[in-house]
């Protein structure tokens, strides 16, 4: 079995989506000997939320990614969560009924000591050694290298083989297949980056600049297909195509300046991924490719990533081991028109799509799910008719209306028993990798008030704006006491800032200054609190970003971590 993910790869863009250009015919050929799902959507609109509840098939799963003390990942809350007891992974399911698993990843957050890659047995962190300076990650066709030349290192082997190819993600350059679907070898991209993201955000496109933003993400699609095509070439000549359970998904989509409901806009402002699950990031592809188990056809029914984990056991004929659990649903009764699925709702924390609406609740899931319902009235945050607005352009939430009240019930209904059973699985040991918190999710003593970024007040406020939410010091020299929880432990502490400060931990005090991440030194936290105050310059502005940790017995490698931020920079992950 091999599970293909193409990272940041939106649904609608695939040719056997019904796109208009043929961006994916090597895909195609093999969807059309499968089953295509219309309207699978993943878990977040992200890697970080995604994956990981594709892996384990849980609603709220315990986070496994970054792993860098400069990328704000989590809640600080969930650096307290451990897998709770029924919990498994796909890949150590297979293992536990005796197949090989292996991964082989493209991705800067999968490497060898991660928790991702301990669910494996065999790890291939493609980017370890990598020399090309343009692009931050191994590309389609090293990648497909490295599969073929393992697949025929294991034949005759039964295996679980997950494969992460990042070419469909940012950046994007304006290269060969670009070129072709643009219709000229040269552009004038005066609004756009070299990597292919606008220079400013609301950028005024005109109609050559949408062509040449479609063009790029295109091109990078086709490239993907073009190598894929190998792989599923190998395949046929080795006379294991049909033999081999094949899932093509993705963990999110990608904006590329599309406005709600993936509508092109001439002055949108996002063009990767992240933010609210609106459909150009949520809606992904799902094509299952195994002719001895499936019909081909299309499945025209909701879908999510959790249940990827449970359909691709039930084609292997794998059972779910005793005592484990999965929040997803097997698809293959649906599919085969047996069954009908759970709740005709889809589910992300803190939001649901039904047949018929999506509610985008901005309350927690504590608040959500507490044993005394909160008031359907009360609630804030996005709700969309999608039968009469699928292109989520008119937001009823405040309205008068029994939907709100209709899905919070339904999102109750489902989502309480997985919230409560994360919720009790608790640890107080020390995160075994290092770790970043925004200054978003940052407590204090006063309440600040709250900014879009527009017009900075004097004193201490929190800017509210992603990507680039901060502790806000404007024209004041008031000190700010900071605290939130971490488990016990002696960490090296750093800073992400923006301008100078003082820094008081403990007794210890110091000035940090910079455009990036400022180190501080080691720090000791108990009772599960780290508490610092801020002494901000009154002649000065400064930006708090995040509170970066090195757990002890971390070893950090300088000129590899140098090379990491680069990377993580070209992919958008560092500011």
């Amino acid at each position: 079995m091999i599970l293909l993910l193409l990272d940041a790869a939106r649904s609608d863009r695939l040719s056997c989506y019904g796109y208009a250009r043929a961006t994916t015919p090597e895909i195609d050929r093999l969807a059309a000997g499968g089953v295509v799902f219309e309207r699978h959507y993943a878990q977040g609109t992200g890697t970080r939320e995604s994956v990981p509840a594709l892996l384990y098939s849980r609603y709220f799963s315990v986070p496994i990614f970054p792993n860098d003390p400069q990328v704000p990942y989590s809640r600080p809350d969930d650096l307290f969560r451990r897998p709770d007891d029924e919990q498994i992974s796909l890949p150590k399911a297979f293992e536990q009924a005796g197949f090989l698993t292996a991964a082989i990843s493209a991705h800067l957050w999968t490497g060898r000591e991660t928790p991702f890659a301990a669910e494996f047995e065999q790890m291939h962190d493609l980017t370890v050694g990598q020399q090309d300076r343009l692009y931050p990650y191994p590309r389609a066709d090293e990648v497909i290298d490295f599969t073929i030349d393992w697949l025929r290192d294991h034949r005759g082997s039964d295996f679980f083989l997950y494969v992460h190819l990042m070419d469909t993600h940012y950046p994007h350059y304006f290269e060969e297949e670009a070129q072709d679907f643009f219709g000229a070898t040269s552009y004038d991209a005066v609004r756009f980056r070299e990597s292919g993201g606008p220079i400013v955000p609301a950028t005024q496109l005109t109609v050559d600049d949408r062509r040449y933003v479609d063009a790029l993400y295109d091109g990078s699609l086709r490239y993907t297909d073009r190598h894929l095509g190998r792989l599923f070439e190998f395949l046929r000549d080795e006379g294991t195509l049909d033999s081999t359970v094949f899932a093509i998904t993705s963990d999110h989509g990608e904006h590329l300046l599309d406005g709600p409901g993936g509508v092109p806009l001439d002055n949108a402002t996002v063009f990767s991924h992240g933010g609210p699950w609106l459909e150009p990031v949520a809606r992904i592809p799902l094509i299952l490719h195994s002719p001895t188990n499936l019909s081909p056809g299309t499945y025209s029914g909701l879908s999510e990533g959790v249940d990827v984990a449970p359909t691709l056991l039930r084609l292997a004929q794998v059972p779910t081991p005793t005592g484990k659990s999965f929040d997803g649903i097997d698809l293959t009764a649906a599919i085969a028109g047996q069954a009908a699925a759970k709740e005709q709702a889809l589910f992300r924390g803190g939001n649901i799509r039904s047949e018929t609406h999506k509610a985008l609740f901005s309350a927690s899931d504590g608040a959500l799910l507490a044993p005394r319902r909160p008031a359907p009235r009360k609630l804030k945050g996005r709700l969309y008719d999608l039968a009469k607005d699928p292109l989520e352009q008119n937001d009823l939430m405040g309205t008068p209306t029994a939907s709100v009240r209709d899905l919070l019930d339904r999102y109750r209904k489902v989502m309480t028993a997985p919230f409560r059973r994360a919720r009790d699985a608790r640890t107080e040991e020390p995160p075994q990798a290092a770790f970043a918190i925004s200054a978003r999710h940052s407590r204090t003593e006063t309440r600040l008030p709250r900014i879009q970024g527009t017009t900075v007040p004097a004193g201490w406020s929190r800017l509210n704006a992603e990507p680039h939410s901060a502790l806000v010091a404007q024209a004041t020299d008031q000190p700010l006491a900071v605290h939130f929880p971490i488990p016990d432990g002696r960490y090296h502490f750093r800073l992400g800032l923006l301008g100078t400060v003082e820094v008081e931990v403990g007794d210890r005090r110091q000035q940090l200054n910079g455009r990036g991440m400022a180190d501080f030194g080691d720090v000791e936290v108990s009772d599960a609190t780290f508490r610092t105050t801020i002494h901000p310059r009154a002649d000065q502005p400064a930006r708090l970003l995040f509170f970066g940790f090195v757990p002890a017995g971390v070893v950090e490698d300088p000129a590899a971590d140098e090379e990491r931020l680069r990377r993580l920079e070209a992919l958008g992950y560092v500011q």
